[in-house]
């Protein structure tokens, strides 16, 4: 009797171990999707994210007491120094040099496609011969002007402006945003805001890749914003990085307080120090468990754990 129950407590405690070595090995995920019910919902999240939707931080930089000229230096500044870091990619916060002529470039080729009724209307009325003739003299005086060098390509494929027409109809396109191109920066009409974005190289649905991409734009942000302005952060980063903390601190707080309650409550009802016993049993299985569904699903969330 004696030797059988020396056999099961060695078996436990070698089960026990075997459990705790294998649980040491897992490798936890934090990926808030695992968190998510239903493979459609899921489905749906991660094609999304496929897309960019929820690797994508929008920084807005708010000039409080500083000048339009402050503001569009740090977002330069910032722009330039999260460009160089290797936790991002394709940081966006200025249009290339020359773009408007670029653009209308591509656009000359798509005019006939682009126009519409009213639009060949405008286009009838440009080449009456009074209207001509005030459109070739406005092109003659901008090619003596200061700027005509950078202006005699498009001056030449397009004297009258028919793309200036088509690109006015772009800025429908902007939606309910209130936004203005100033020097190729996305300026707030109000010209005390200005918008950069960003992609993170890892989801950012991970605590983890959350946590450093979040460090990195605060550090960032620390060396590049002048005095007066303020940046402010948005999308799925600021969400990811907020419930992970306060799940960690609520874990903190929680699961220590409820293990020394539920002990206090066993030894009061049963009056009697084996009652740990029935305590300690989930623990010494909870190992086992952690390695085997390791071993089914390869990783085990973070979080769920």
């Amino acid at each position: 009797m004696v030797t059988r129950s020396i056999i099961s407590k060695l078996l436990i405690l070698i089960v026990t171990a075997v459990g705790i070595f294998f649980s040491l090995q897992v490798r936890l995920a934090e990926d808030v999707l695992d968190m998510l019910p239903g493979q459609a919902l899921q489905g749906d999240l991660r094609t999304l994210q496929q897309l960019g939707m929820l690797n994508r931080v929008f920084i807005s930089l708010e000039a409080e007491d500083a000048s339009l000229e402050d503001l569009l230096a740090s977002a330069e500044k910032l722009g330039d120094q999260l460009s160089a870091s290797p936790l991002l990619k394709e940081v966006f916060y200025r249009l290339p040099e020359g773009y408007e002529f670029r653009l209308a470039r591509e656009l000359q080729g798509f005019l006939p496609a682009l126009t519409d009724d009213n639009d060949l209307q405008r286009f009838a009325e440009l080449i009456e011969p009074e209207e001509l003739r005030r459109r070739l003299r406005d092109d003659y005086l901008q090619l003596n002007s200061l700027a005509g060098l950078a202006l005699v390509s498009h001056i030449r494929q397009d004297p009258l402006n028919l793309t200036g027409l088509v690109l006015r109809k772009m800025t429908a396109l902007r939606g309910g945003m209130k936004l203005a191109v100033r020097d190729g920066f996305f300026v707030g009409n109000n010209g005390k805001e200005c918008l950069l974005w960003a992609e993170s190289v890892e989801p950012l649905t991970v605590s983890a890749n959350a946590f450093a991409v979040g460090q990195e734009i605060d550090q960032t942000l620390l060396t590049s914003l002048r005095p007066g302005v303020r940046a402010r952060i948005i999308g799925p980063l600021a969400h990811t990085v907020a419930n992970a903390e306060t799940i960690r601190r609520d874990l903190a707080r929680l699961l220590p307080a409820a293990a020394a309650l539920l002990v206090l409550f066993l030894l009061v009802l049963f009056r009697d120090l084996r009652a740990l016993l029935v305590i300690a049993i989930p623990f010494l299985a909870a190992p086992l468990a952690i390695a085997l569904l390791a071993a089914v699903y390869g990783t085990v969330n973070g979080m769920a754990l």
